[in-house]
């Protein structure tokens, strides 16, 4: 096919434009979104404002009075989908992106198009033409450039100290609670460093949501061999490794006991 026989201005090809740049900005926005809420409210929303939009342009496309035309079978289909690749599969993705970084993600979903032209060889025996097989070569060198430079550049950020409700002091371990919550890190615990007035101090930096309490996301730091003030102060934090994921505890010393064992790491 020649280039220059594209129709960028019919509706298919607009709304296959549009699908792909909704298919890789909502890894983007999804991964700033679970840092702030739980799977499930992310799905909700993310199917709620899918949802609305939808509504929005079959009312414009004047194609709303069209809906009593679908059949039996195309509900049956479209209930199919919604709870196998559709809401559960959304359920899935949400749980995992919590877990790792958005660029990662966004490359593992652009896999799904990679298995779709295997399968497509395998079964039809179909192989690229030459103007998709540049195509595939583009997205490789993205593939390449993104996980390069994510393994070259360190997670060094700076955040500001807020006041809290001192439950690390209840343990026996104060924390500073921080104001930044849209890291590109998974939820975790991690083993981190930070500068304070030309003195490195080791840590621990907990990010995500409480482990004892049915609270929302939180991002705090607890710094060994550290005294003094930080409230309102803004430091500067390196993080070196993950330890472990964000548990659930049914009690404060069950917590209090896993702490201790975190703090083992810290050489």
């Amino acid at each position: 096919m020649n280039p220059s026989e594209i129709d960028l201005f019919h509706h298919a090809a607009f709304f296959a434009f549009l699908a792909a740049f909704a298919f890789g900005s909502s890894t983007v926005f999804g991964k700033r979104i679970v840092n702030h809420l739980d799977f499930k409210s992310t799905t909700a929303l993310r199917f709620g404002i899918t949802s609305l939009i939808m509504l929005i342009l079959v009312l414009l496309t004047g194609e709303f009075f069209k809906i009593p035309q679908i059949s039996g079978f195309q509900w049956k289909l479209f209930i199919v989908i919604v709870f196998t690749s559709g809401a559960t599969a959304m359920f899935l993705y949400y749980f995992g992106l919590k877990r790792v970084t958005a660029s990662v993600s966004t490359i593992c979903e652009l896999f799904w198009p990679l298995s779709a032209v295997v399968l497509d060889y395998i079964l039809n025996k179909n192989v690229l033409n030459s103007i998709q097989i540049i195509a595939s070569l583009i997205l490789l060198l993205c593939f390449y450039k993104v996980v390069s430079e994510g393994q070259a550049k360190e997670t060094t950020f700076v955040a500001k100290v807020i006041a809290g409700v001192k439950r690390g002091r209840l343990l026996g371990f104060p924390t500073a609670n921080l104001d930044k919550k849209d890291l590109d890190i998974p939820h975790g615990v991690y083993l981190v460093q930070t500068k304070i007035n030309d003195k490195i101090y080791q840590g621990l930096l907990h990010f995500g949501y409480k482990e004892t309490f049915n609270e929302g996301p939180s991002l705090e730091i607890f710094i060994k061999d550290f005294s003094g003030n930080l409230y309102q102060k803004e430091i500067e934090i390196k993080v070196v490794k993950k330890i472990r994921e964000v548990k659930k505890f049914k009690s404060l010393l069950q917590l209090k006991e896993q702490i201790k064992k975190d703090l083992q790491m810290i050489n």
